[in-house]
């Protein structure tokens, strides 16, 4: 095979040698207007995602406002119907607004989607209860959680590949990380807005306005997504591709599919132990306090902020992607695996927070890899629609299922360990997405 074929998009590792390229020199160097720009796409990607998730701890309160029509037990369903809209529009999102960062650039596409999770925001503060409207609330809501839902899928794929191409090549996994840690901004900015407004205002306070108030503060994602939308377009990125959804299909679905299923591995274990496992033991039997959920969220939020750059820096130092990713696999599956077997013995408080400690690590140094690799493996001109489809496609099939399956085991087992058996499988499920993908050489991938 010759190895001095062109480069130009990208070439398998069987043709290509892992050495690193005679450092430019300004290689490695990130001046100020670049970090400037990752904490803008970091904070456009964290609130965007606080703007999707700050419904879910205010689920039961929207639900009298919403649907105090049903039976008891049916608002809470229709809430999470309302929810799962949301989680559903998200590939739409990553597809079309993905389709326009090829057609018009990165930073408008970041724009627009910002702008549509805003828009959906903006509707659900000002929206009014069913005493004021009738069936017009649901229906407000419904719409504002679409416009969440696609706003939150657009906004993924544009900022990944803008941070990906400013970057210097050594520097990608470490700005990608970045944005990682911007994600981890959203369970922390939520679960310590909703615990302190829980202590500040009397429950009259917060079912007239105190849940409008923390959904508000999403708003500022609008200004951060201005900011980027009015930068100067990366040099040489793409902006002149006619119709990239037909290229795309064609010739890289298998790519896109590869990291959608890759999506499971961070999503379900780390879904598992931060949202359903704390309301599993929290029973007073167990002896933990209701806001054990929020602590949960806060924790697994403050360590991808911390750990996110430096597993993007971990991910740097190696010159290959793969290895690094399913080590990280391998270790969750088996942890997983590990916790759940010490669970029956152990104190409760401390079982949760060093389960949610050591996946959480691991699940950011495993998603800082896979980004990268899926990033790298797509071609230049498609890659914000193709990592945004992926990505997208990924927390829709992942996270809209993920609390019915763990409901529906616990109740046909009575057994926690179900949990973890459908947390590794869906680890192998991503190992088994990495080992197909083909990894591309990161001097190849411009």
């Amino acid at each position: 095979m010759n190895d001095d074929r062109s480069t130009a998009a990208g070439q398998p590792l069987s043709a290509t040698r892992f050495e690193a390229p005679p450092a430019a020199p300004t290689e490695g160097r990130l001046d100020a207007a670049l970090m400037k720009d990752v904490l803008a796409a970091s904070l456009v990607n964290g609130l965007a995602l606080f703007d999707f998730i700050v419904f879910g701890f205010f689920a039961a309160m929207l639900g009298d406002r919403l649907f105090p029509f049903t039976a008891p037990m049916s608002a809470p369903l229709l809430v999470a119907a309302t929810l799962g809209a949301g989680l559903l529009a998200q590939p739409l999102g990553g597809i079309f607004v993905g389709a326009y960062a090829e057609r018009r650039g990165r930073q408008r596409a970041v724009l627009l989607g910002g702008g549509l999770a805003t828009a959906g925001t903006a509707m659900l503060v000002l929206s009014p209860s069913h005493a004021q409207v009738g069936l017009a609330a649901p229906a407000i809501a419904v719409v504002a959680r679409l416009l969440q839902g696609i706003g939150l899928g657009g906004v993924g794929g544009p900022v990944a590949a803008l941070l990906m191409e400013a970057a210097p090549q050594r520097r990608r996994a470490l700005l990608l990380g970045c944005r990682l840690a911007g994600n981890g901004l959203a369970p922390l900015l939520g679960a310590s807005l909703s615990l302190l407004m829980t202590h500040l205002l009397t429950p009259a306070q917060l079912f007239a306005w105190g849940w409008r108030a923390a959904f508000a503060a999403g708003l500022p994602l609008i200004g951060a997504a201005c900011y980027l939308g009015r930068r100067q377009p990366t040099p040489g990125s793409p902006g002149q591709v006619a119709n990239p959804l037909a290229p795309m299909w064609r010739a890289h679905r298998g790519t896109v599919f590869k990291g959608a299923l890759l999506m499971g591995f961070p999503a379900v274990p780390l879904y598992t132990l931060v949202h359903i496992m704390p309301a599993y033991i929290a029973a007073p039997a167990r002896g933990l306090g209701s806001m054990t959920s929020l602590a949960a969220s806060a924790l697994s939020g403050s360590l991808l902020i911390v750990l996110g750059p430096l597993s993007g820096l971990a991910v740097d130092a190696l010159p290959r992607r793969k290895p690094l990713l399913l080590a990280s696999i391998a270790g969750a599956a088996l942890g997983v695996y590990a916790l759940f077997r010490w669970m029956p013995g152990a104190d409760p408080t401390a079982w949760l927070f060093a389960s949610i400690g050591l996946i959480t690590a691991l699940s950011a140094l495993g998603s800082c890899a896979a980004t990268v690799l899926v990033l790298e493996a797509l071609p230049r001109e498609l890659r914000a629609c193709g990592y945004g489809a992926a990505y997208a496609l990924g927390s829709a099939l992942f996270g809209s299922t993920a609390g019915f399956i763990v409901t529906a085991l616990m109740k046909w087992t009575a057994t926690p360990m179900s949990m973890a058996w459908n947390a590794i499988l869906c680890c192998m499920l991503g190992a088994c997405a990495a080992i197909a993908l083909e990894e591309r050489a990161p001097a190849a991938a411009r």
